[in-house]
C-alpha cells in the first residue's frame, strides 16, 4: 500500500496555540485588476492564525481563474462563487456562513492592508471585552498605487456613534469584529441595504458593545474609476438615509441635533446638486481633489452600464 501524501501547506502557514482564528472576508466582482495585490498584501501579514473566505459574485473577467491560482497555493484560502450575480451585502452574508473565526476582518478586493493590520486590531480587542469592533485609519492610493491622501476618522465610542448619522465613521475594509460577543442570530447585512450595508451594520453593533478606531493606518484604500461608492454617490446616499432612518426607529438610535442638521444638509446637497459637484466636494474634503477628473469622467463612462466591481 502506497504511502499518503500529506496535505500541501503553504510555505508561510504557521499556527500558533493560543492565537484565535481570523476569518477574512472578501467578497469580489469582476475584480482582476487589483485582487492580487490585494491578497498578497494578506498573505504577507504578521499574523499568522487566519484564513482568506472570498466569495466571487459570478465575475466575468478572470476573478476566478485568479482565485483558483491563490487558492491552489495557499490552504488557507476558500473560494466562493455564486450562480448568479446576487450583490455585495449577500455575499458578504455567505462569507460570513462559510467562515470558521470567531474574528472576521472585513477586506475589499482593490484595496491594501499594511503587514501588521490583523495583529494590531486581534490585540487590541483581546485587550477590550467590551469592544465588538474596530476599524482603523487609511492611507489614500490611486489606480497605480500612488499616495495621494489620508482618509481620518473618529476614535472613541461616542464621537463614532455620533458621527455615523453625519457620515460613515469606519472604513469597512478596516473593520474587525468578534462574533461570540453577538447574539447567535445576528444579522449582519441585509440586500436591502446594499451601498450602506456597512454603515447599517454599525447601527447594529452599537446595541451591543462599543465600536473604536485605532489611531494607526492600517490600510491602504484605493479610489479609482470603479469604486462604487463614488459611481452611484446618490443612490448611496439614499441607502444611507434610509439605514439612519432604520437606526431611529427600530435600534432606538438617538442622533444628535448637530447631526440631524448635517443630514438634512447632506440630503439638499445630493438632491439638488449634480453629481460631478459632489465628487469635486468629496474631494476637496478628503484632499484628494487631484481624482476628481477622473471618476467623473468614469461616472460618464459607466452613466449606461451596469455597476461591476466590489469597492467601498
Amino acid at each position: 500500500m502506497k504511502n499518503k501524501q500529506p496535505p500541501v501547506v503553504d510555505d508561510n502557514r504557521q499556527l500558533w496555540r493560543g492565537k484565535p482564528l481570523v476569518s477574512i472576508v472578501m467578497p469580489v466582482r469582476n475584480g482582476e485588476k487589483y485582487l492580487p495585490q490585494a491578497i498578497d498584501s494578506l498573505v504577507q501579514q504578521t499574523y499568522r492564525q487566519w484564513e482568506l473566505v472570498v466569495v466571487n459574485d459570478n465575475s466575468k473577467d478572470n476573478t476566478l481563474s485568479i482565485l483558483k491560482k491563490y487558492a491552489k497555493k495557499y490552504n488557507r484560502i476558500f473560494v466562493y462563487s455564486t450562480k448568479r450575480r446576487v450583490g455585495i451585502s449577500r455575499a458578504l452574508e455567505l462569507g460570513l456562513k462559510k467562515a470558521k473565526g470567531d474574528f472576521i476582518a472585513r477586506m475589499d478586493a482593490d484595496d491594501i492592508c499594511l503587514p501588521e493590520r490583523l495583529a494590531k486590531q486581534v490585540s487590541y480587542l483581546k485587550r477590550r471585552s467590551d469592544v465588538v469592533a474596530i476599524g482603523a485609519q487609511c492611507y489614500v492610493i490611486n489606480a497605480k498605487g500612488k499616495h495621494i491622501g489620508k482618509k481620518k476618522f473618529p476614535l472613541t465610542y461616542p464621537e463614532i456613534y455620533d458621527f455615523a448619522f453625519k457620515f460613515n465613521p469606519v472604513q469597512h475594509p478596516t473593520l474587525m469584529f468578534v462574533r461570540s460577543r453577538l447574539p447567535e442570530d445576528f444579522e449582519y447585512y441585509h440586500d436591502s441595504f446594499d451601498g450602506a450595508e456597512d454603515l447599517d451594520l454599525l447601527f447594529k453593533l452599537f446595541r451591543y458593545g462599543r465600536v473604536e478606531n485605532m489611531n494607526q493606518y492600517l490600510l491602504k484604500y484605493r479610489i479609482h474609476q470603479l469604486n462604487s461608492s463614488l459611481i452611484d454617490v446618490k443612490d448611496n446616499f439614499r441607502q444611507a438615509l434610509l439605514a439612519r432612518v432604520k437606526a431611529v426607529r427600530k435600534y432606538n438610535y438617538q442622533p444628535s441635533f448637530s447631526g440631524l442638521i448635517v443630514t438634512l444638509a447632506q440630503f439638499f446637497i445630493v438632491s439638488f446638486l449634480p453629481a460631478k459637484f459632489i465628487y469635486r466636494l468629496y474631494f476637496v474634503m478628503r484632499k484628494i481633489k487631484s481624482e476628481a477628473e477622473s471618476v467623473e469622467k468614469a461616472v460618464k463612462k459607466q452613466a449606461l452600464k451596469p455597476r461591476f466591481a466590489f469597492s467601498s
